[in-house]
């Protein structure tokens, strides 16, 4: 990791080195002069299911060395259990199964030599000047650097949108335990709804010698996740000795008009935007595919990087759509028990 310094000039400085501030600074870097800050740690190890869908799987498919951040089961297929309905399938589709920190790390060793990386960097403001962005970040004392574009990567608490709108995005808090598993080979991850746990859904996903077990806090979460818990042993027949509990916020979007993303020269992507999935908190593929689009809309020198970079994001923004309408199926019981069956008959 380097250290900055004050007065130091970027062309492009990124908040937050998640898979949406890493892709972009990767994108960008044989271009521009790119400086990437972090407040936490680096590599991450942020508590998340880890796992990659098909659109973070067409991104990343064709880079070295990626079965690094596999993690056992490499491959997960991806079963439904409704509680509510009484019903249990199995599909066909599959995800990557990865391990965070070591994902994180891949990202960020990939990230060619000239980009600048300060971790435990706090950004604290901004402030436009007549030849561009001051930035202002807390190391060891304050620090002002200059800039021509800010990308805001900092995720769901985001303090480079509190800065350009009044739009707060809605939020929740994802609630997982680590449990002892099971001594079975277990190939499955499954999606659990079950309207006297959350509104939302619950997740289980296995993790080499242990297993994951998630949901959404809503009211008594303590009460929530013993009985989600009980349920899941009862019906998958694994332990669940729980060996860490651990928690985040997530955006929670309830329609298109949450997501922004940005302001002249300022973008944000990723969570910080809002692309998250409402229906499964699925947060890595749209991380991915912004911080492509926001680096290919800075790389295109356009009159308005702001208008180029909403129109690169119109696909991602349909997908969402996408996303809100069958949000709307699987929190209703009637409407989710149609769509399981309709699963199943494909």
């Amino acid at each position: 990791m380097n250290k900055i310094k004050n007065g130091e000039n970027y062309d492009i400085i990124i908040i937050g080195a998640g898979p949406a501030g890493c892709i972009a600074a990767h994108e960008l870097a044989n271009e521009f002069d790119v400086l990437v800050i972090d407040k936490g740690d680096l590599p991450q190890n942020k508590p998340c299911g880890s796992l990659l869908n098909e659109d973070s799987i067409d991104i990343l498919k064709n880079w070295e060395d990626v079965s690094d951040i596999l993690i056992s089961p490499s491959f997960l297929t991806l079963g439904y259990i409704d509680f509510d309905n009484k019903i249990t399938i199995k599909t066909k589709r599959q995800f990557w199964n990865t391990d965070r920190k070591r994902f994180s790390s891949w990202l960020l060793n990939r990230l060619p030599k000239n980009v600048t990386i300060s971790s435990h960097t706090l950004f604290k403001d901004f402030e436009i000047v007549n030849d561009g962005i001051e930035v202002i970040v807390n190391r060891d004392s304050s620090l002002k650097l200059k800039t021509k574009y800010l990308i805001g990567a900092d995720g769901t608490l985001s303090t480079v949108r509190r800065g350009i709108s009044k739009i707060p995005p809605r939020r929740s808090t994802l609630y997982q335990v680590l449990v002892t598993g099971s001594e079975e080979r277990n190939d499955f991850t499954w999606f659990v709804f079950d309207t006297s746990i959350t509104n939302y859904y619950s997740w289980v996903i296995p993790k080499g010698d242990h297993t994951i077990i998630g949901t959404t806090i809503e009211g008594r979460s303590k009460r929530n996740m013993d009985l989600l818990l009980k349920k899941i042993s009862e019906e998958l027949k694994i332990s669940t000795k729980v060996l860490k509990t651990e928690g985040h916020p997530a955006t929670i979007i309830g329609n298109l008009d949450e997501i922004v993303l940005g302001t002249d020269n300022i973008l944000l992507v990723g969570e910080a935007a809002g692309l998250i999935s409402p229906s499964s908190f699925e947060g890595i593929s749209y991380a991915l595919q912004s911080g492509m689009m926001a680096a290919q809309a800075i790389r295109t020198e356009s009159n308005s990087v702001i208008d180029t970079y909403r129109k690169l994001c119109n696909p991602i923004c349909r997908r969402l759509s996408d996303q809100l309408e069958k949000s709307q199926i699987v929190s209703n019981r009637e409407k989710r028990s149609e769509y399981l069956r309709s699963v199943i008959s494909e």
